[in-house]
């Protein structure tokens, strides 16, 4: 034969129960080979990284020298794991956490921000600092009213710089010259701020009585014992009310101007006087 048949259609072809042209037909349709058509998977459009409200922390400079330290390679596992809920691949979480900017949270906030929290409470206390000193976020006994902050305040303030991180290094100049801009002006106020005319009348007579004990008083003494009798420290205005009483006593007690002998002398007498000499 010119092409290979199979040892089945040979035996039934020496048995007689078929012919060699049915042979060669079976053989044919056997040896027929579809066409193979190979399943391809249609590429899906590619998802787009939902990102949060903050600037990415690859960004911030004052992060910079804290993610190159070794002492925070364990760490930056941790943190992975709280914000994309995986260990991420090795060696790359650095990365990744550098594009970070914010939580995003879904239809209901207030749940995606409780399940963030549960997930943070369930590390340890140690984790959580390191995760703060990681991202420079203040922690300090000063910054929580000078008491010692709890896990779950520590875990709070850490969420809330992860819905929106920015400058730490900012934020405090700019709350630094807000506070400085607040105790200028309440100083204004309590140096501008003038008595009403009842004030003024007891601090007047307070300084009064005070000065009948002890005449001889200086006016930064007198200014003490009125603030030491109030209980409060006086402003410049009442200050300066109280000096005024002082002047105006030693005006009191001065004597009137004598006059001079040789204005005396220069006077002449009387001409009725000289008459009668005469």
């Amino acid at each position: 034969f010119k092409f290979r048949i199979s040892r089945r259609l040979i035996e039934r072809y020496y048995k007689g129960d078929m012919s060699l042209d049915q042979v060669e037909v079976l053989e044919n349709k056997k040896r027929e080979r579809k066409s193979m058509s190979r399943f391809t998977y249609e590429e899906g459009e590619s998802k787009e990284e939902k990102k949060g409200s903050g600037i990415a922390l690859g960004e911030l400079s004052e992060l910079e020298a804290n993610f190159n330290d070794k002492k925070y390679a364990d760490i930056l596992v941790t943190l992975h794991l709280l914000v994309y809920k995986s260990k991420g691949k090795a060696g790359q979480q650095k990365k990744k956490l550098k594009t970070f900017t914010g939580l995003v949270y879904g239809d209901d906030p207030a749940t995606d921000r409780l399940r963030y929290e549960e997930r943070a409470n369930k590390l340890k206390r140690a984790d959580i600092e390191k995760m703060m000193s990681l991202l420079k976020i203040d922690k300090s006994k000063a910054s929580f009213n000078n008491n010692i902050p709890s896990k779950e305040m520590l875990v709070t303030r850490l969420i809330d710089y992860l819905e929106e991180p920015t400058s730490q290094a900012k934020k405090k100049k700019s709350e630094a010259t807000s506070s400085k801009k607040r105790k200028s002006s309440s100083g204004r106020a309590k140096n501008s701020q003038s008595y009403s005319a009842l004030e003024e009348a007891c601090l007047q007579s307070i300084a009064k009585k005070t000065l009948e004990d002890d005449s001889d008083m200086s006016p930064s003494a007198l200014i003490k014992a009125c603030e030491s009798f109030i209980g409060t420290k006086l402003p410049n205005y009442a200050k300066s009310i109280v000096k005024s009483i002082i002047e105006e006593d030693d005006q009191d007690e001065q004597p009137p101007p004598k006059k001079s002998k040789k204005k005396a002398a220069a006077t002449p007498p009387p001409a009725e006087e000289e008459e009668e000499e005469e």
